[in-house]
């Protein structure tokens, strides 16, 4: 395709705040790139907060390959790694009310640490349950938005995951929990 092939290899290895790395290797272009998680945390550190910089990605085709890039990236993470790695791969991050809230929803994969119960850990199967969970989330909203405007929606999405709590399915007119920290 037009985009490089990426090479995906994870690292258990900790490092001092017990955090797992990800190495993404281009092999077209021969250079390695680590993921700096830290780079994509909530808080006043967070360099990105869940958003692509908007000075390179501003236009929908800049926007879809990014898109398929992460899909891509998760394809071959979850047809490439043993799951013993994806679940010996995990996180441990300070909760919040709406995190509490959504985790409840997967089969395994995160819940509350056991000696501090605002902390919440998660595995990186639930990472990907949770990626799963919110594409489906994304299209639900456009579905819901469709309806409002008296249009057709194109497919019926099973009520998994996310969707089965009223605040993302639209049972309700009220608030999901934010993210006040626990």
């Amino acid at each position: 395709g037009e985009y490089p092939e990426i090479d995906i290899t994870v690292y258990n290895a900790r490092g001092s705040r017990g955090t797992a790395q990800i190495v993404v290797k281009s092999i077209t272009q021969g250079t390695s790139e680590v993921i700096v998680w830290a780079d994509h945390r909530l808080g006043p550190q967070a360099k990105w907060d869940r958003v692509l910089d908007e000075d390179l990605f501003w236009d929908l085709p800049s926007i879809y390959a990014k898109w398929e890039v992460g899909i891509e990236w998760l394809t071959r993470t979850v047809t490439e790694q043993p799951i013993d790695t994806l679940r010996a791969t995990t996180e441990t991050v300070h909760g919040t009310t709406f995190w509490s809230y959504v985790i409840t929803t997967l089969p395994r994969g995160a819940g509350h640490d056991e000696n501090d119960p605002r902390m919440i850990t998660y595995d990186l199967e639930g990472s990907l349950w949770m990626v799963f969970y919110e594409q489906l989330a994304h299209v639900r909203t456009i579905q819901r938005l469709k309806v409002h405007q008296g249009l057709e929606t194109a497919v019926e999405l099973p009520r998994v995951g996310y969707l089965r709590l009223p605040h993302y399915w639209g049972d309700t007119d009220e608030n999901g929990p934010g993210m006040t920290r626990l």
